[in-house]
């Protein structure tokens, strides 16, 4: 935290300045230059508008502009201080020349820092953004979008099979007697579970389709640009023969059975919220099931 003088000493040493170049104006020019000089008023001002900047980047914080500044502040000082006395000499002129190109080049650095530094806080910024963005649509355990951005790509994707006359589908998968496996072994092995199951379910379809965590066990998978039915009918297997295999959480093997339900669009509703009640009612069918399965709605049933 910053004390009293550090804080205000920026403000102090501007008015200072300002005071001193109102000051010197005031009392001097009148006696020493005649009024149809304007040169001694146009420093002045000048001066005033450079001290001006330097407050601005006091401000800023900008450490080698303010030291630049300051110099050329200096510099401008003594110019306007000259034009009350004799011509300045030789080694006052080469004086006042090194102080204001010295000033030149560091305004010129310290730009150039302050360039670097505001994009690397404007990259700081965006990398900040990305992330909040990031955690508001996808699951922080698996990483896989979670049911905002499924709904959002849900819509999406039955926009375009409606424009291209396609057929999509629906999965909802839920990993049986999960509660049972945190029981026993702990939530850190039932996230292991669920970290490799979202990881094995991402190898079970392209890169054009979705799979989410639906919530708790349960995921959900955007099947698009289906030929036939059983275009869907074989990612189910395929979802069920990976699950099926052994798990090594933690040092411990694991075995486990899922219940999957599909739903299709156009074929059994247009309504998005009808089409994933359709796949859940699905799943619970296909939970009745003995072992892994999958349930297709059936209209005929309903």
């Amino acid at each position: 935290m910053q004390k009293p003088l550090e804080k205000y000493l920026p403000d102090l040493i501007f008015l200072f300045l300002i005071a001193v170049t109102i000051i010197i104006w005031f009392s001097v020019f009148p006696i020493k230059t005649s009024f149809d000089n304007n040169d001694v008023l146009f420093e002045s001002i000048y001066l005033i508008a450079t001290f001006v900047c330097y407050f601005i980047i006091v401000k800023l914080d900008i450490k080698l502009l303010q030291f630049g500044w300051a110099l050329l502040c200096y510099a401008l000082v003594i110019d306007l201080l000259d034009e009350f006395t004799k011509e300045p000499e030789l080694w006052d002129t080469i004086f006042q020349g090194t102080i204001e190109s010295t000033g030149i080049i560091l305004v010129g650095f310290g730009f150039s820092r302050a360039v670097k530094k505001a994009r690397s806080e404007l990259q700081d910024v965006q990398l900040a953004h990305n992330e909040l963005n990031h955690m508001a649509y996808h699951d922080n355990l698996t990483g896989l979008p979670n049911r905002v951005l499924f709904t959002d790509r849900l819509l999406q994707a039955m926009a375009s099979a409606k424009r291209d006359d396609e057929l999509l589908a629906v999965h909802f998968i839920d990993l049986d007697n999960f509660k049972d496996i945190n029981d026993t072994l702990g939530h850190h092995c039932g996230d292991l579970l669920l970290k490799e199951t979202a990881h094995r379910l991402r190898t079970c379809i392209r890169d054009v389709d979705t799979v989410a965590r639906w919530g708790g066990d349960e995921f959900s998978v955007i099947q698009t640009n289906l030929n036939v039915i059983a275009d869907a009918e074989i990612v189910a297997g395929k979802i069920i023969e990976v699950l099926s295999k052994k798990f090594e959480l933690d040092r411990t093997e694991l075995q486990i059975t899922v219940s999957i339900g599909i739903a299709f669009y156009p074929l059994d509703t247009i309504d998005i919220n009808e089409l994933l009640k359709i796949a859940d009612q699905s799943m619970y069918k296909a939970k009745r099931t003995t072992g892994s399965a999958f349930e297709i709605f059936d209209n005929s049933e309903n």
